[in-house]
Order: structure tokens, then sequence, then C-alpha cells
């Protein structure tokens, strides 16, 4: 049995994880946007260590233009981290997230572009 408050999966979480790589890969996908509200929209969904990583970020250096369908999970080893595979104009994004309890949400640690981008 799983302790209080530690991190299981059920379809909710499956749910969750797939809405919130979806949402990261399409707030990050708009080169279009100034800098300010591509970061305000998008940091919010990042764990601290991210948005440190991608806060330099220059979104008119993003290749992906658009989430072209459906996340899938393809990592589910652990309730605590996931990976979802996101369909995009240029092949399909990876996003690795990460969660620290069973109320706490998603978090994205890492948007991967496909390696023929990478």
């Amino acid at each position: 049995m799983t302790p209080p408050g530690d991190p299981s999966w059920d379809e909710v979480d499956r749910a969750a994880a797939i809405s919130v790589a979806v949402q990261a890969v399409t707030l990050f996908a708009r080169p279009d946007q100034p800098y300010e509200q591509w970061w305000s929209d998008l940091a919010p969904l990042m764990s601290v260590q991210a948005q440190m990583d991608y806060q330099y970020v220059d979104p008119t250096n993003v290749p992906v233009r658009a989430v072209t369908g459906e996340g899938v999970l393809i990592d589910d080893a652990s309730a605590s981290v996931a990976g979802v595979q996101v369909p995009t104009d240029v092949g399909p994004y990876t996003v690795l997230l990460s969660r620290t309890g069973e109320a706490s949400p998603w978090l994205v640690e890492r948007i991967s572009p496909p390696e023929s981008v990478g």
C-alpha cells in the first residue's frame, strides 16, 4: 500500500501528466510571442530547476510552431516522474515531468526536441 501523500498512478494522474505536457509544448511553440509574454505563460508550468534552465531561451530560436496531435505517456515507471511524447509540426517532442507528492501538480523538467531538430 502507498503511504498517504506519496504519488500513485491512476487514470486521472496519467491524464494530468499528458495535459501539462501538451500545454507546455503548446506554450513553448510560440516563437512569434514577445519574450516577456512567452516566459510568463510557460514558467508557471516548470519546476524551479527548469525555470533556471529555460529562462534565457529566446523564443525566436524555438523551431516548433504547433502541436499536431494528442500527447502519449511513454514513461510511467515512477509515480513521481513521467515522460510524455507530444507530436508537433517538426516531429515528436518529449516532455519530462515530475511531482513531489500526490497532491502536487506535474511540473515540466525538460522539453526535448526530436533528434532530427536537436
